[in-house]
């Protein structure tokens, strides 16, 4: 069940504003309180209502679709930009297509729940089926719905623990934005490009690799750095970064490229002048650090609208074979990478 602090992310705006509009208080403005009851009937929070422009056809005609997010917390992922952005677009185009969206959250701090909880959450919740969201690619406790074909899409490259089966997804196509980003570094001079990664990132490193070998370079997991949270200076996965001569860095994800930027200004490196960086994924903060980081940006919106699209084609029956939807990310040049054709501008 939606919250009024999911209410207050999506509007953003704070609870108390959202509390005020929904009980119709007068020191909120009009346009306000209008647009919080919009997000609060999209998100389930509040029946749509026969009069409410939201509402453009009775309630008992429009269907319910769930968003499942399984994860620590829903609370706070909802106000980062990958849950953020999607869940947006989920509820556009929910809208769009005359449908309700309902939040279900299913907290698993080690990723794995149970096949009785799951299910209780889902059909107790009334959807005609959900959107799946979590950051763990092995999931656990989905047996019973796909054997009883509930309609499910996931976002994301996905698998079912101790199950092969084919699922319907919709995700990034991370092999070819890890090959594009590692070409973009290749494309201005660099060949000695350090890959920093989860274990987890599978395609986007086999598309660095991809573009090291089509170019002519040889490559090993030595130029292979992998991390995970939390980071400390005297970090030994990042050792590489100052002992070898490396002249840029692909970071294959926002958290990986947060934990580069930390050790560099340890290691006293200077972005671009040092070493350049590109990162996969964007971050409000890689916007905002000096220089700005290029980043190879992920379509969330995309990934949104055709997550809903491909779930009511299988709730239509319109798709019964599981389908796979791969959306381009999109390369964002800003200031973190240096072309080695050019000679080094010296501050004086």
């Amino acid at each position: 069940m939606p919250t009024l602090q999911d209410i207050a992310n999506i509007a953003q705006c704070s609870k108390a504003t959202v509390s005020l509009a929904l009980s119709n208080h007068p020191r909120i403005a009009e346009s306000t309180k209008a647009r919080i009851r919009k997000v609060a009937i999209e998100l389930g929070y509040l029946p749509a209502e026969p009069d409410n422009d939201v509402a453009s056809k009775p309630a008992a005609s429009r269907r319910s679709i769930g968003v499942l997010y399984i994860g620590e917390d829903a609370q706070k992922s909802i106000g980062q930009g990958f849950f953020r952005e999607t869940l947006l677009s989920i509820i556009q185009e929910a809208s769009r297509s005359n449908c309700n969206v309902v939040m279900i959250e299913v907290n698993a701090s080690n990723g794995q729940i149970t096949e009785d909880e799951l299910c209780e959450k889902i059909y107790n919740s009334g959807v005609e089926g959900a959107v799946v969201i979590c950051f763990r690619k092995e999931l656990h406790g989905f047996n019973t719905l796909i054997d009883q074909q509930f309609p499910l899409v996931f976002v994301g490259d996905h698998t079912i623990a101790d199950r092969d089966v084919k699922l319907h997804t919709v995700m990034t196509n991370n092999h070819d934005g890890g090959r594009e980003a590692t070409e973009y570094l290749l494309g201005l001079g660099h060949s000695r490009i350090a890959l920093v990664t989860s274990p987890t990132s599978t395609e986007r490193i086999n598309g660095y690799f991809s573009a090291m070998r089509t170019a002519g370079h040889n490559v090993s997991d030595k130029h292979m750095m992998i991390v995970s949270p939390p980071y400390e200076k005297n970090d030994g996965r990042l050792r590489m970064l100052g002992e070898q001569e490396f002249t840029a860095i692909f970071a294959t994800s926002s958290l990986a490229g947060l934990m580069v930027l930390q050790h560099l200004r340890f290691l006293g490196k200077q972005i671009p002048d040092d070493i350049s960086m590109i990162v996969f994924d964007d971050s409000e903060s890689f916007q905002i650090e000096s220089p700005p980081i290029t980043v190879m940006k992920q379509d969330l919106e995309s990934l949104g609208t055709y997550a809903v699209k491909m779930l009511l084609d299988v709730v239509g029956e319109v798709l019964p074979l599981p389908g796979r939807v791969a959306i381009s990310g999109r390369l964002i040049e800003r200031a973190s990478c240096r072309s080695l054709h050019a000679p080094l501008k010296v501050n004086r």
